[in-house]
């Protein structure tokens, strides 16, 4: 009975490692690659069209997919991010905050946006082009990355609620 019990435990904790070197491999693949935007995806706030250049002078960018199918607001986080790119833009870096949206329907995101006084523009990408183009990984805590001037991804994952992830990030911002 203990063999068997030894067993099943064995099973599950490899059944563990398997999923979670499967995860290392994917975000170990993403981690160098280069994201591409689109030309056709509108960068968009409170009725504002913004061109792509308002991105492609960053020195980094913080590239955050989100797709909004269910709770929008609890995946966007926006005034959470609006308080991280303020604070960016109090050290005296080039880095920007890039959401891209996979939405339909961008009224109740703008209205969301207006709410949390969030007033940086917003990829929308009703068409999935993002997803299908990029290698954005399966896990949605895994679909924020930092990316260069150059749109190489650097790092991967989100600095908002992570001390250490938040800390590497700042490294490479000095």
């Amino acid at each position: 009975m203990r063999y068997l019990i030894f067993i099943i435990v064995a099973s599950l904790l490899s059944g563990c490692n398997r999923e979670r070197r499967a995860l290392e491999a994917e975000i170990e693949s993403f981690i160098g690659t280069t994201i591409t935007i689109s030309d056709t995806l509108e960068f968009r706030n409170n009725g504002t069209l913004y061109t792509s250049s308002y991105f492609d002078s960053a020195d980094f960018k913080i590239i955050n997919y989100i797709d909004t199918a269910g709770c929008e607001e609890c995946k966007l986080h926006l005034y959470d991010w609006g308080r991280f790119q303020r604070e960016l833009d109090t050290i005296n870096c080039n880095v920007k905050v890039c959401f891209v949206v996979w939405s339909a329907d961008i009224e109740p995101l703008e209205r969301l946006a207006r709410v949390h006084r969030f007033n940086f523009p917003l990829l929308y990408d009703s068409a999935g082009i993002f997803e299908r183009t990029n290698s954005i990984p399966n896990l949605a805590s895994f679909r924020t990355c930092l990316v260069d001037s150059s749109n190489k991804v650097l790092l991967v994952g989100s600095p908002l609620y992570n001390r250490d992830l938040k800390s590497l990030y700042y490294d490479l911002f000095e």
